[in-house]
């Protein structure tokens, strides 16, 4: 079997070294010269995806790796609204890594230390691609591959990550998808013939992944974000990110309400922000810059740190597929007469 498949049960029977070499997630803080950061790091088979956030600015974003042999690796990414990638040349050894950070052709050594900021989190995937006919190589493929965190003795997170599972874990769950999804797929194309496909085999390719990772974390926020992305023909697949921000001091997810005590008085520092990161001339409406919408709604998808509070509208939410995902990062300090008193414990550095 090309694809490992790992598998929990509610023992964790199956937790040797040997498995968690396969699939696992770690949490590092170090500094880039002086610079203090985190990273959030999961690992499935050779590929890794992972959130950095700076203290300075607390605005997490992803980096990620694909096909990396041994111990060294190299991800790469770039904060929101920024035009430079950055490079991470990392070595992981048993307690930490060592490494690298270029960007702009600067490269700047780094070093950070494992730490345990998400006890008991345990990274799990599934993966598989397959053939329509499996006896032609040029041939229509489906591909799945989802993921999720699962804690061990943690069933009160269990339950608010993974609602309905019963007692199933998350791993059995994925299985049961991926099964499905091509069971669906060959019953969907079973009449499918090669000269159906000869000229345009994208109409019959299949794809499905989704990503639930960690995404940020501090002395009372748990915050996980789910990556989804589907193709099942047409012009292009569709993509989007879901937050779900977890107080950390009573184990319940937030909601928006739980945090502001008037949602209507966001829509000013929405056009605000979104103006300044997207440098939008204030003499041109919303709509002239490219929107559907000339005042941004609050909605429910947000990110919260110690420094923002965070809004991503999905591809045609507020914008046209063109114009992407769109996050809009409120500073908590521009809403902070807002937070309710719940709200207000929260943070460690309001």
């Amino acid at each position: 079997m090309k694809q490992f498949i790992l598998l929990l049960c509610t023992a964790f029977s199956l937790q040797t070294s040997a498995q968690q070499s396969i699939s696992w997630f770690k949490s590092y803080a170090g500094s880039i010269g002086n610079t203090p950061f985190t990273l959030l790091l999961h690992k499935a088979g050779n590929d890794y995806d992972g959130f950095v956030y700076y203290s300075k600015t607390e605005q997490p974003y992803a980096v990620s790796a694909s096909n990396q042999q041994g111990t060294a690796i190299t991800l790469t990414g770039a904060p929101d609204g920024s035009e430079q990638t950055e490079k991470w040349q990392l070595k992981i050894t048993g307690t930490g890594i060592t490494g690298s950070f270029t960007m702009n052709k600067k490269t700047t050594a780094l070093v950070a230390k494992e730490t345990n900021a998400v006890p008991g989190a345990f990274y799990v995937y599934t993966s598989k691609k397959e053939r329509l006919n499996a006896a032609d190589k040029a041939s229509p493929t489906a591909s799945y591959f989802e993921s999720g965190i699962w804690f061990q003795n943690n069933q009160a997170l269990n339950k608010l990550l993974w609602p309905g599972m019963g007692k199933k874990t998350a791993g059995q769950v994925f299985l049961e998808n991926r099964n499905t999804f091509f069971a669906d797929y060959r019953e969907e194309l079973k009449e499918v013939t090669p000269a159906d496909y000869k000229e345009s085999s994208y109409m019959y390719t299949r794809e499905s992944l989704s990503k639930t990772l960690i995404r940020y974390v501090s002395a009372n926020l748990l915050v996980f974000s789910t990556d989804n992305y589907g193709f099942f023909g047409g012009a292009h697949g569709m993509f989007g990110t879901d937050y779900q921000v977890i107080d950390k001091r009573t184990n319940t997810t937030l909601t928006l309400d739980n945090l502001i005590s008037d949602t209507a008085a966001l829509v000013p520092l929405l056009e605000k922000n979104f103006r300044l990161q997207q440098a939008v001339p204030a003499n041109q409406t919303l709509m002239e810059y490219g929107l559907f919408v000339n005042t941004i709604p609050v909605n429910d998808n947000f990110l919260l740190t110690e420094k923002y509070l965070a809004f991503t509208y999905n591809p045609y939410e507020i914008a046209p597929y063109s114009g992407g995902q769109i996050t809009i990062y409120i500073p908590v300090s521009e809403c902070k007469d807002l937070l309710t008193e719940q709200a207000k414990g929260l943070f460690t550095k309001l």
